[in-house]
């Protein structure tokens, strides 16, 4: 899933994605939403969200979450975070979910 789950705050990460449902890939063309969140650690507040087509991007059977510097220059610990997929074939259904942990910067 997340190549690097201790990416740095400020940093420009892409959370590349593969869908599977039930062991066979999934079309992410067939997609008719994806929904990111990014939540404090007890999943109280959400400190980011992104859409398909708003940050989210679908190129065959991924997804890429893109977080830009700008959504990351305040976040430093660790965060709860999961992605959810809407689809006909097999309507609604989690990605993933797990926890990531921002690296603090100096400047």
């Amino acid at each position: 899933m997340c190549a690097n789950n201790n990416p740095n705050q400020k940093d420009n990460l892409n959370i590349e994605v593969p869908l599977f449902h039930k062991g066979l890939p999934i079309d992410a063309s067939t997609l008719t939403n994806a929904i990111y969140k990014l939540y404090s650690a007890n999943k109280r507040n959400v400190h980011l969200e992104k859409t398909l087509g708003h940050g989210i991007t679908a190129t065959e059977q991924h997804l890429v979450i893109s977080i830009t510097e700008d959504d990351s220059k305040t976040l430093s610990g660790t965060y709860y975070h999961e992605l959810t997929i809407f689809g006909p074939a097999n309507g609604r259904s989690n990605a993933f979910k797990q926890e990531i942990t921002f690296q603090a910067t100096k400047n």
